[in-house]
Parts: structure tokens; sequence; C-alpha cells
């Protein structure tokens, strides 16, 4: 009977774990969001253009506008060893990941509020396909839109950023970009480039 009670129960249990470490998450990204609207009114209505406007400078995102170096860290990264930040959120080395500013995230630098694109413009998501989420039904990545929402997209329909298909008809569905000589390798976009700011909409 123990048995069986406990095989009926652990998926439940693992499930809710699941579902809590996501919603954390989600949390994370809409303080992003707050504090990225306030970044931007303060910045002539422009959102970071690079990983310095995250924690360099007296007006940075952290700890200006955001003060707990935990909305930096995803519960899904400790799943894969990265613990809690200890410690100020920067650009530390490897020995110091749990405090690097993309230890949980990629972020998408260079949008503004005057952004004019058609379709859903993701500005900070997982950084990584191993930080996705597993839900009941599905594997998902959450991921914060330009238009203030979050939502979990799910593995199977996302399209990650790659420089070949900045301009193409196939716009990124996360922040996440990809290393075409490491598919596996995933990280932050910056637009810098005319051909780019076009084609997401700046």
């Amino acid at each position: 009977i123990m048995t069986i009670l406990a095989a009926m129960l652990l998926p439940a249990l693992s499930q809710a774990r699941e579902r809590a470490r996501r919603t954390v998450c989600m949390n994370n990204l809409r303080q992003f969001a707050i504090a990225y609207e306030m970044y931007a009114a303060d910045n002539f209505e422009r959102f970071p253009d690079n990983k310095e406007a995250l924690f360099v400078g007296d007006m940075a995102i952290y700890p200006y506008y955001m003060k707990s170096n935990q909305v930096f860290w995803c519960p899904g990264a400790g799943i894969l060893g990265i613990p809690k930040p200890d410690g100020d959120i920067g650009d530390g080395p490897e020995t110091k990941k749990r405090n690097s500013w993309e230890a949980s995230y990629a972020f998408v630098f260079g949008l503004t509020t005057g952004n004019s694109k058609s379709e859903p413009v993701p500005m900070i998501s997982d950084r990584t396909k191993g930080h996705h989420h597993i839900g009941i039904n599905t594997l998902c990545i959450n991921t914060l839109y330009f238009d203030g929402s979050v939502r979990g997209v799910n593995l199977a329909e996302i399209v990650y950023a790659k420089e070949d298909l900045l301009l193409s008809d196939t716009f990124p569905t996360v922040a996440c970009q990809v290393d075409n000589s490491n598919p596996d390798t995933t990280y932050s976009v910056i637009i810098n480039t005319q051909d780019e700011r076009e084609a997401w909409g700046e």
C-alpha cells in the first residue's frame, strides 16, 4: 500500500515543485519588466543596450532599480548546479558564475520603447535549453516580451535568434541566440547594426 501511495504522490510532488520553480522564474521576469520601464524613463526611452547597463554605474538595473540579486537567478539554474547569488551581480569569473549577470537569463540589448515590430519581441528569457521548465505535458522556456507579458514558450515552437535569421521572415521567439558553430550554446543578443535594428523593429 505504501509503495502504491508513494508511486501516486511522487509525480504530483515533482510537478508541484516544478510549478513553484516556474512561478519564481516568471516573477523574476516581471520584476525585470518593471525595472526596465523605470530605466527607460530615465534614459531617453531606451532599454539597456549592453551588459554593463545591468550592473555597472550608479543608474544600473542592479542595484539602482532592483535591490535583490536573487532576481538574476532562476531556480532552473539550481537544477544545473548553479546556486543562488551570494554577492553583487557582475561579470564574475567562472568560479563565481553564481553571481554572473548571465547565470540564468539571456537578454536582448538595444531595444527602445518605440519598437514597431508586429510580432512579439522577446526581451529576456531563460538562458539555455537546459534551463527549460518541466511542465505536465510540455517543455518550455519562460520569456519576457516587449509588451510586458511573461509566458512559457513550448520548446518545440522556439525559434532561436541567429545571425542568418535576424533579417529573414522567421523572427526569434525567445531572447537566446545560438552560436552556429555550437548549437548547444546560447547567449544574449546585441542589436548594434542598422540592419539588425530594422529587423528588430528599431
